[in-house]
């Protein structure tokens, strides 16, 4: 029993693949040989809504297939059961997905939406650390720039010594670019301690709905 679970896992794995991989949901090949339970348990697990086997059809319009319907809605029957878990609920909730509780069954909605919706109280936590994080990488990266730009015109400096305008443009490139570095890095401290202040409020946070 195991071992068909997991076949069927791995299958409707590479299924999602393939449905996200081109501008259609479906290509020719995939309409051609469709198993819709399959098809319909991919979306499931996902969470897709249900007019997601709509834009099935119109993929699938222009070769002559139809889709099953009462095969599909099978299957994603039984992929909204793996869906509608309460870890999946939270973790939807936490990285801002929408609220996907009105297609899980009727009795996992409940814990689907109570997970969900601490999730979201994380969700603005999450944003403010992530932020920071991507503002002081950013920064690294054009401190990376400027030090390599730096040495550059410090190279060309000697040789542009015959050339008192190129000369000139040069020195005063590198000193805004000197400058530039040094707001950073006054910059980098108050953001170094805006994110410590962010953790530690996304940990009260976390602690708090007992995550």
């Amino acid at each position: 029993m195991e071992k068909r679970g997991n076949r069927a896992a791995t299958a409707a794995g590479m299924l999602v693949l393939a449905l996200t991989g081109g501008c259609g949901t479906l290509g020719k090949d995939q309409c051609m040989n469709a198993d819709w339970r399959q098809i319909g348990y991919a979306d499931g697990t996902q969470g897709q809504p249900g007019n997601r086997i709509q834009e099935h059809a119109k993929s699938c319009a222009s070769y002559g297939v139809r889709p099953d319907l009462d095969a599909y809605l099978k299957g994603r029957e039984e992929g909204l059961v793996s869906f509608c878990q309460p870890v999946n609920g939270y973790n939807l909730g936490r990285t801002g997905g929408g609220d996907h509780t009105g297609d899980c069954p009727p009795d996992l909605k409940a814990a689907f939406q109570q997970q969900y919706q601490l999730g979201r109280q994380v969700f603005p936590f999450e944003q403010g650390v992530g932020a920071l994080r991507a503002r002081i990488a950013g920064d690294r990266d054009e401190v990376h720039r400027i030090d390599s730009r730096i040495d550059r015109i410090r190279k060309e400096l000697r040789r542009a010594e015959r050339d008192p305008r190129r000369h000139k443009a040069l020195l005063s490139e590198y000193n805004d670019l000197l400058e530039r570095r040094d707001r950073i890095g006054r910059d980098r401290g108050y953001l170094e301690r805006d994110l410590a202040q962010a953790e530690r409020a996304l940990a009260d946070k976390l602690r708090e709905i007992g995550k």
